[in-house]
């Protein structure tokens, strides 16, 4: 099995961080997620050819100085700049079994595919999917949203657990063991090319593992797209 490595990382305390905050940094968020994608690319930038081969989501309790960025990577990330705190990398080999019940949180950008008249696959953002084939109007969305974005983020969850070898575990009441949060919109800027527009959903609960080898290997390829700019990464532990 090739190795695979989880790296929790952050800016190092003895340096200027708010100076580096406010080199890096804006106050617009989306700016923010184009600032901590460029931090992340330096601990694995080894060259102009490199391509992706890493997943990270950041956690942000405050400002830059505190932000912890979780790394899951084919290969142990390098800090040759001399900026980060990098605990050791280990060896991410989980001892998984059918039946196993994990605590998941997911930070993922789930789209939905569909074609247009003309027969070409567009993506489309699962709520606002769900919102435009109930017809429900740009005036009335924000009283459907919540529902929506629920039932949205659950079927596309299930989906992928139906594909990558788990399914949602469920509480005494019958329902699934699942929270979701923090629907954004995102619009990253770029130097000299298009910004990046995705929506971010986070989503937390109760999975049951039903093929290891399989779950395995979807959690180190990462849920849904814009895994370059911090989703994707499934964060896991014991239930």
């Amino acid at each position: 099995m090739t190795p695979v490595y989880l790296t929790r990382a952050r800016l190092r305390p003895d340096l200027d961080a708010p100076a580096l905050a406010r080199a890096l940094l804006a106050e617009d968020e989306n700016a923010n997620v184009a600032a901590a994608h460029r931090l992340v690319w330096m601990l694995f930038s080894d060259g102009s050819e490199r391509r992706r081969d890493f997943l990270w989501r950041a956690e942000t309790p405050g400002s830059l100085a505190t932000t912890r960025f979780y790394l899951l990577s084919a290969r142990p990330p390098e800090d040759r700049w001399g900026i980060f705190a990098l605990d050791p990398p280990k060896p991410f080999a989980p001892n998984l079994r059918p039946g196993d019940r994990l605590c998941f949180a997911l930070r993922a950008n789930p789209v939905v595919t569909r074609k247009d008249a003309s027969g070409r696959p567009h993506r489309h953002d699962v709520v606002m999917d769900r919102l435009h084939r109930a017809g429900i109007g740009p005036g009335a969305r924000a009283a459907h949203r919540r529902e929506a974005m629920e039932e949205a983020a659950r079927a596309w969850l299930e989906a992928q657990a139906a594909r990558c070898g788990f399914a949602l575990a469920h509480g005494p009441s019958g329902a699934p063991l699942l929270s979701v949060d923090g629907y954004e919109q995102r619009v990253v800027p770029r130097v000299r090319a298009r910004p990046v527009v995705f929506s971010v959903l986070d989503l937390q609960g109760v999975l049951e593992v039903r093929e290891p080898e399989l779950f395995f290997a979807a959690v180190v390829r990462g849920f849904g797209k814009a895994k370059a700019w911090g989703c994707g990464l499934m964060l896991l532990r014991r239930a």
